[in-house]
């Protein structure tokens, strides 16, 4: 996992690389009142905060076509510790970002809670929910997906 602390000189730059919806969590992490860990797809294990508040994204979601594959893309242990440490889990299988997830990642980490938000692909939210709910029992709050043609 990459633990992203920035300087806040650096916060605007580096949220217009990874996304305005990044800017809070970055902005809280570059005064220290958050860690702010990225994992991308790895089967090696990886550390798990033990002090917090934190916020971990886990980027099940790669930019080249069908690159997401799972929760059998990353250590099942790491994954189980992470979600078992966390106060809270959210899942993205939207097909865009969903800023309010992020946002309501920077107000629990505020409080002084740690959480975990998924970025995935829709055909893998099931076997994602199905993890947090095995690992992490009632902390799962959120799935946001898009919904089916015709359901709007």
């Amino acid at each position: 996992m990459r633990f992203y602390l920035p300087a806040p000189s650096s916060v605007a730059t580096m949220a217009d690389a990874m996304g305005d919806h990044m800017g809070p969590l970055l902005l809280l992490a570059a005064h220290r009142q958050c860690a702010l860990g990225l994992q991308d797809q790895d089967l090696a294990p990886f550390p798990v905060p033990h002090v917090g508040p934190w916020v971990a994204i886990i980027g099940d979601d790669p930019p080249w076509a069908d690159g997401a594959r799972g929760p059998g893309a990353f250590h099942a242990g790491s994954l189980d510790a992470l979600m078992g440490a966390a106060y809270d889990v959210s899942i993205i299988s939207r097909s865009e970002i969903v800023p309010d997830i992020y946002d309501r990642a920077a107000a629990l980490a505020m409080a002084g809670h740690s959480s975990v938000i998924i970025e995935t692909l829709a055909q893998h939210e099931i076997a994602w929910a199905a993890l947090v709910r095995e690992a992490a029992p009632g902390k799962l709050s959120f799935i946001a997906c898009d919904l089916p043609a015709g359901w709007a």
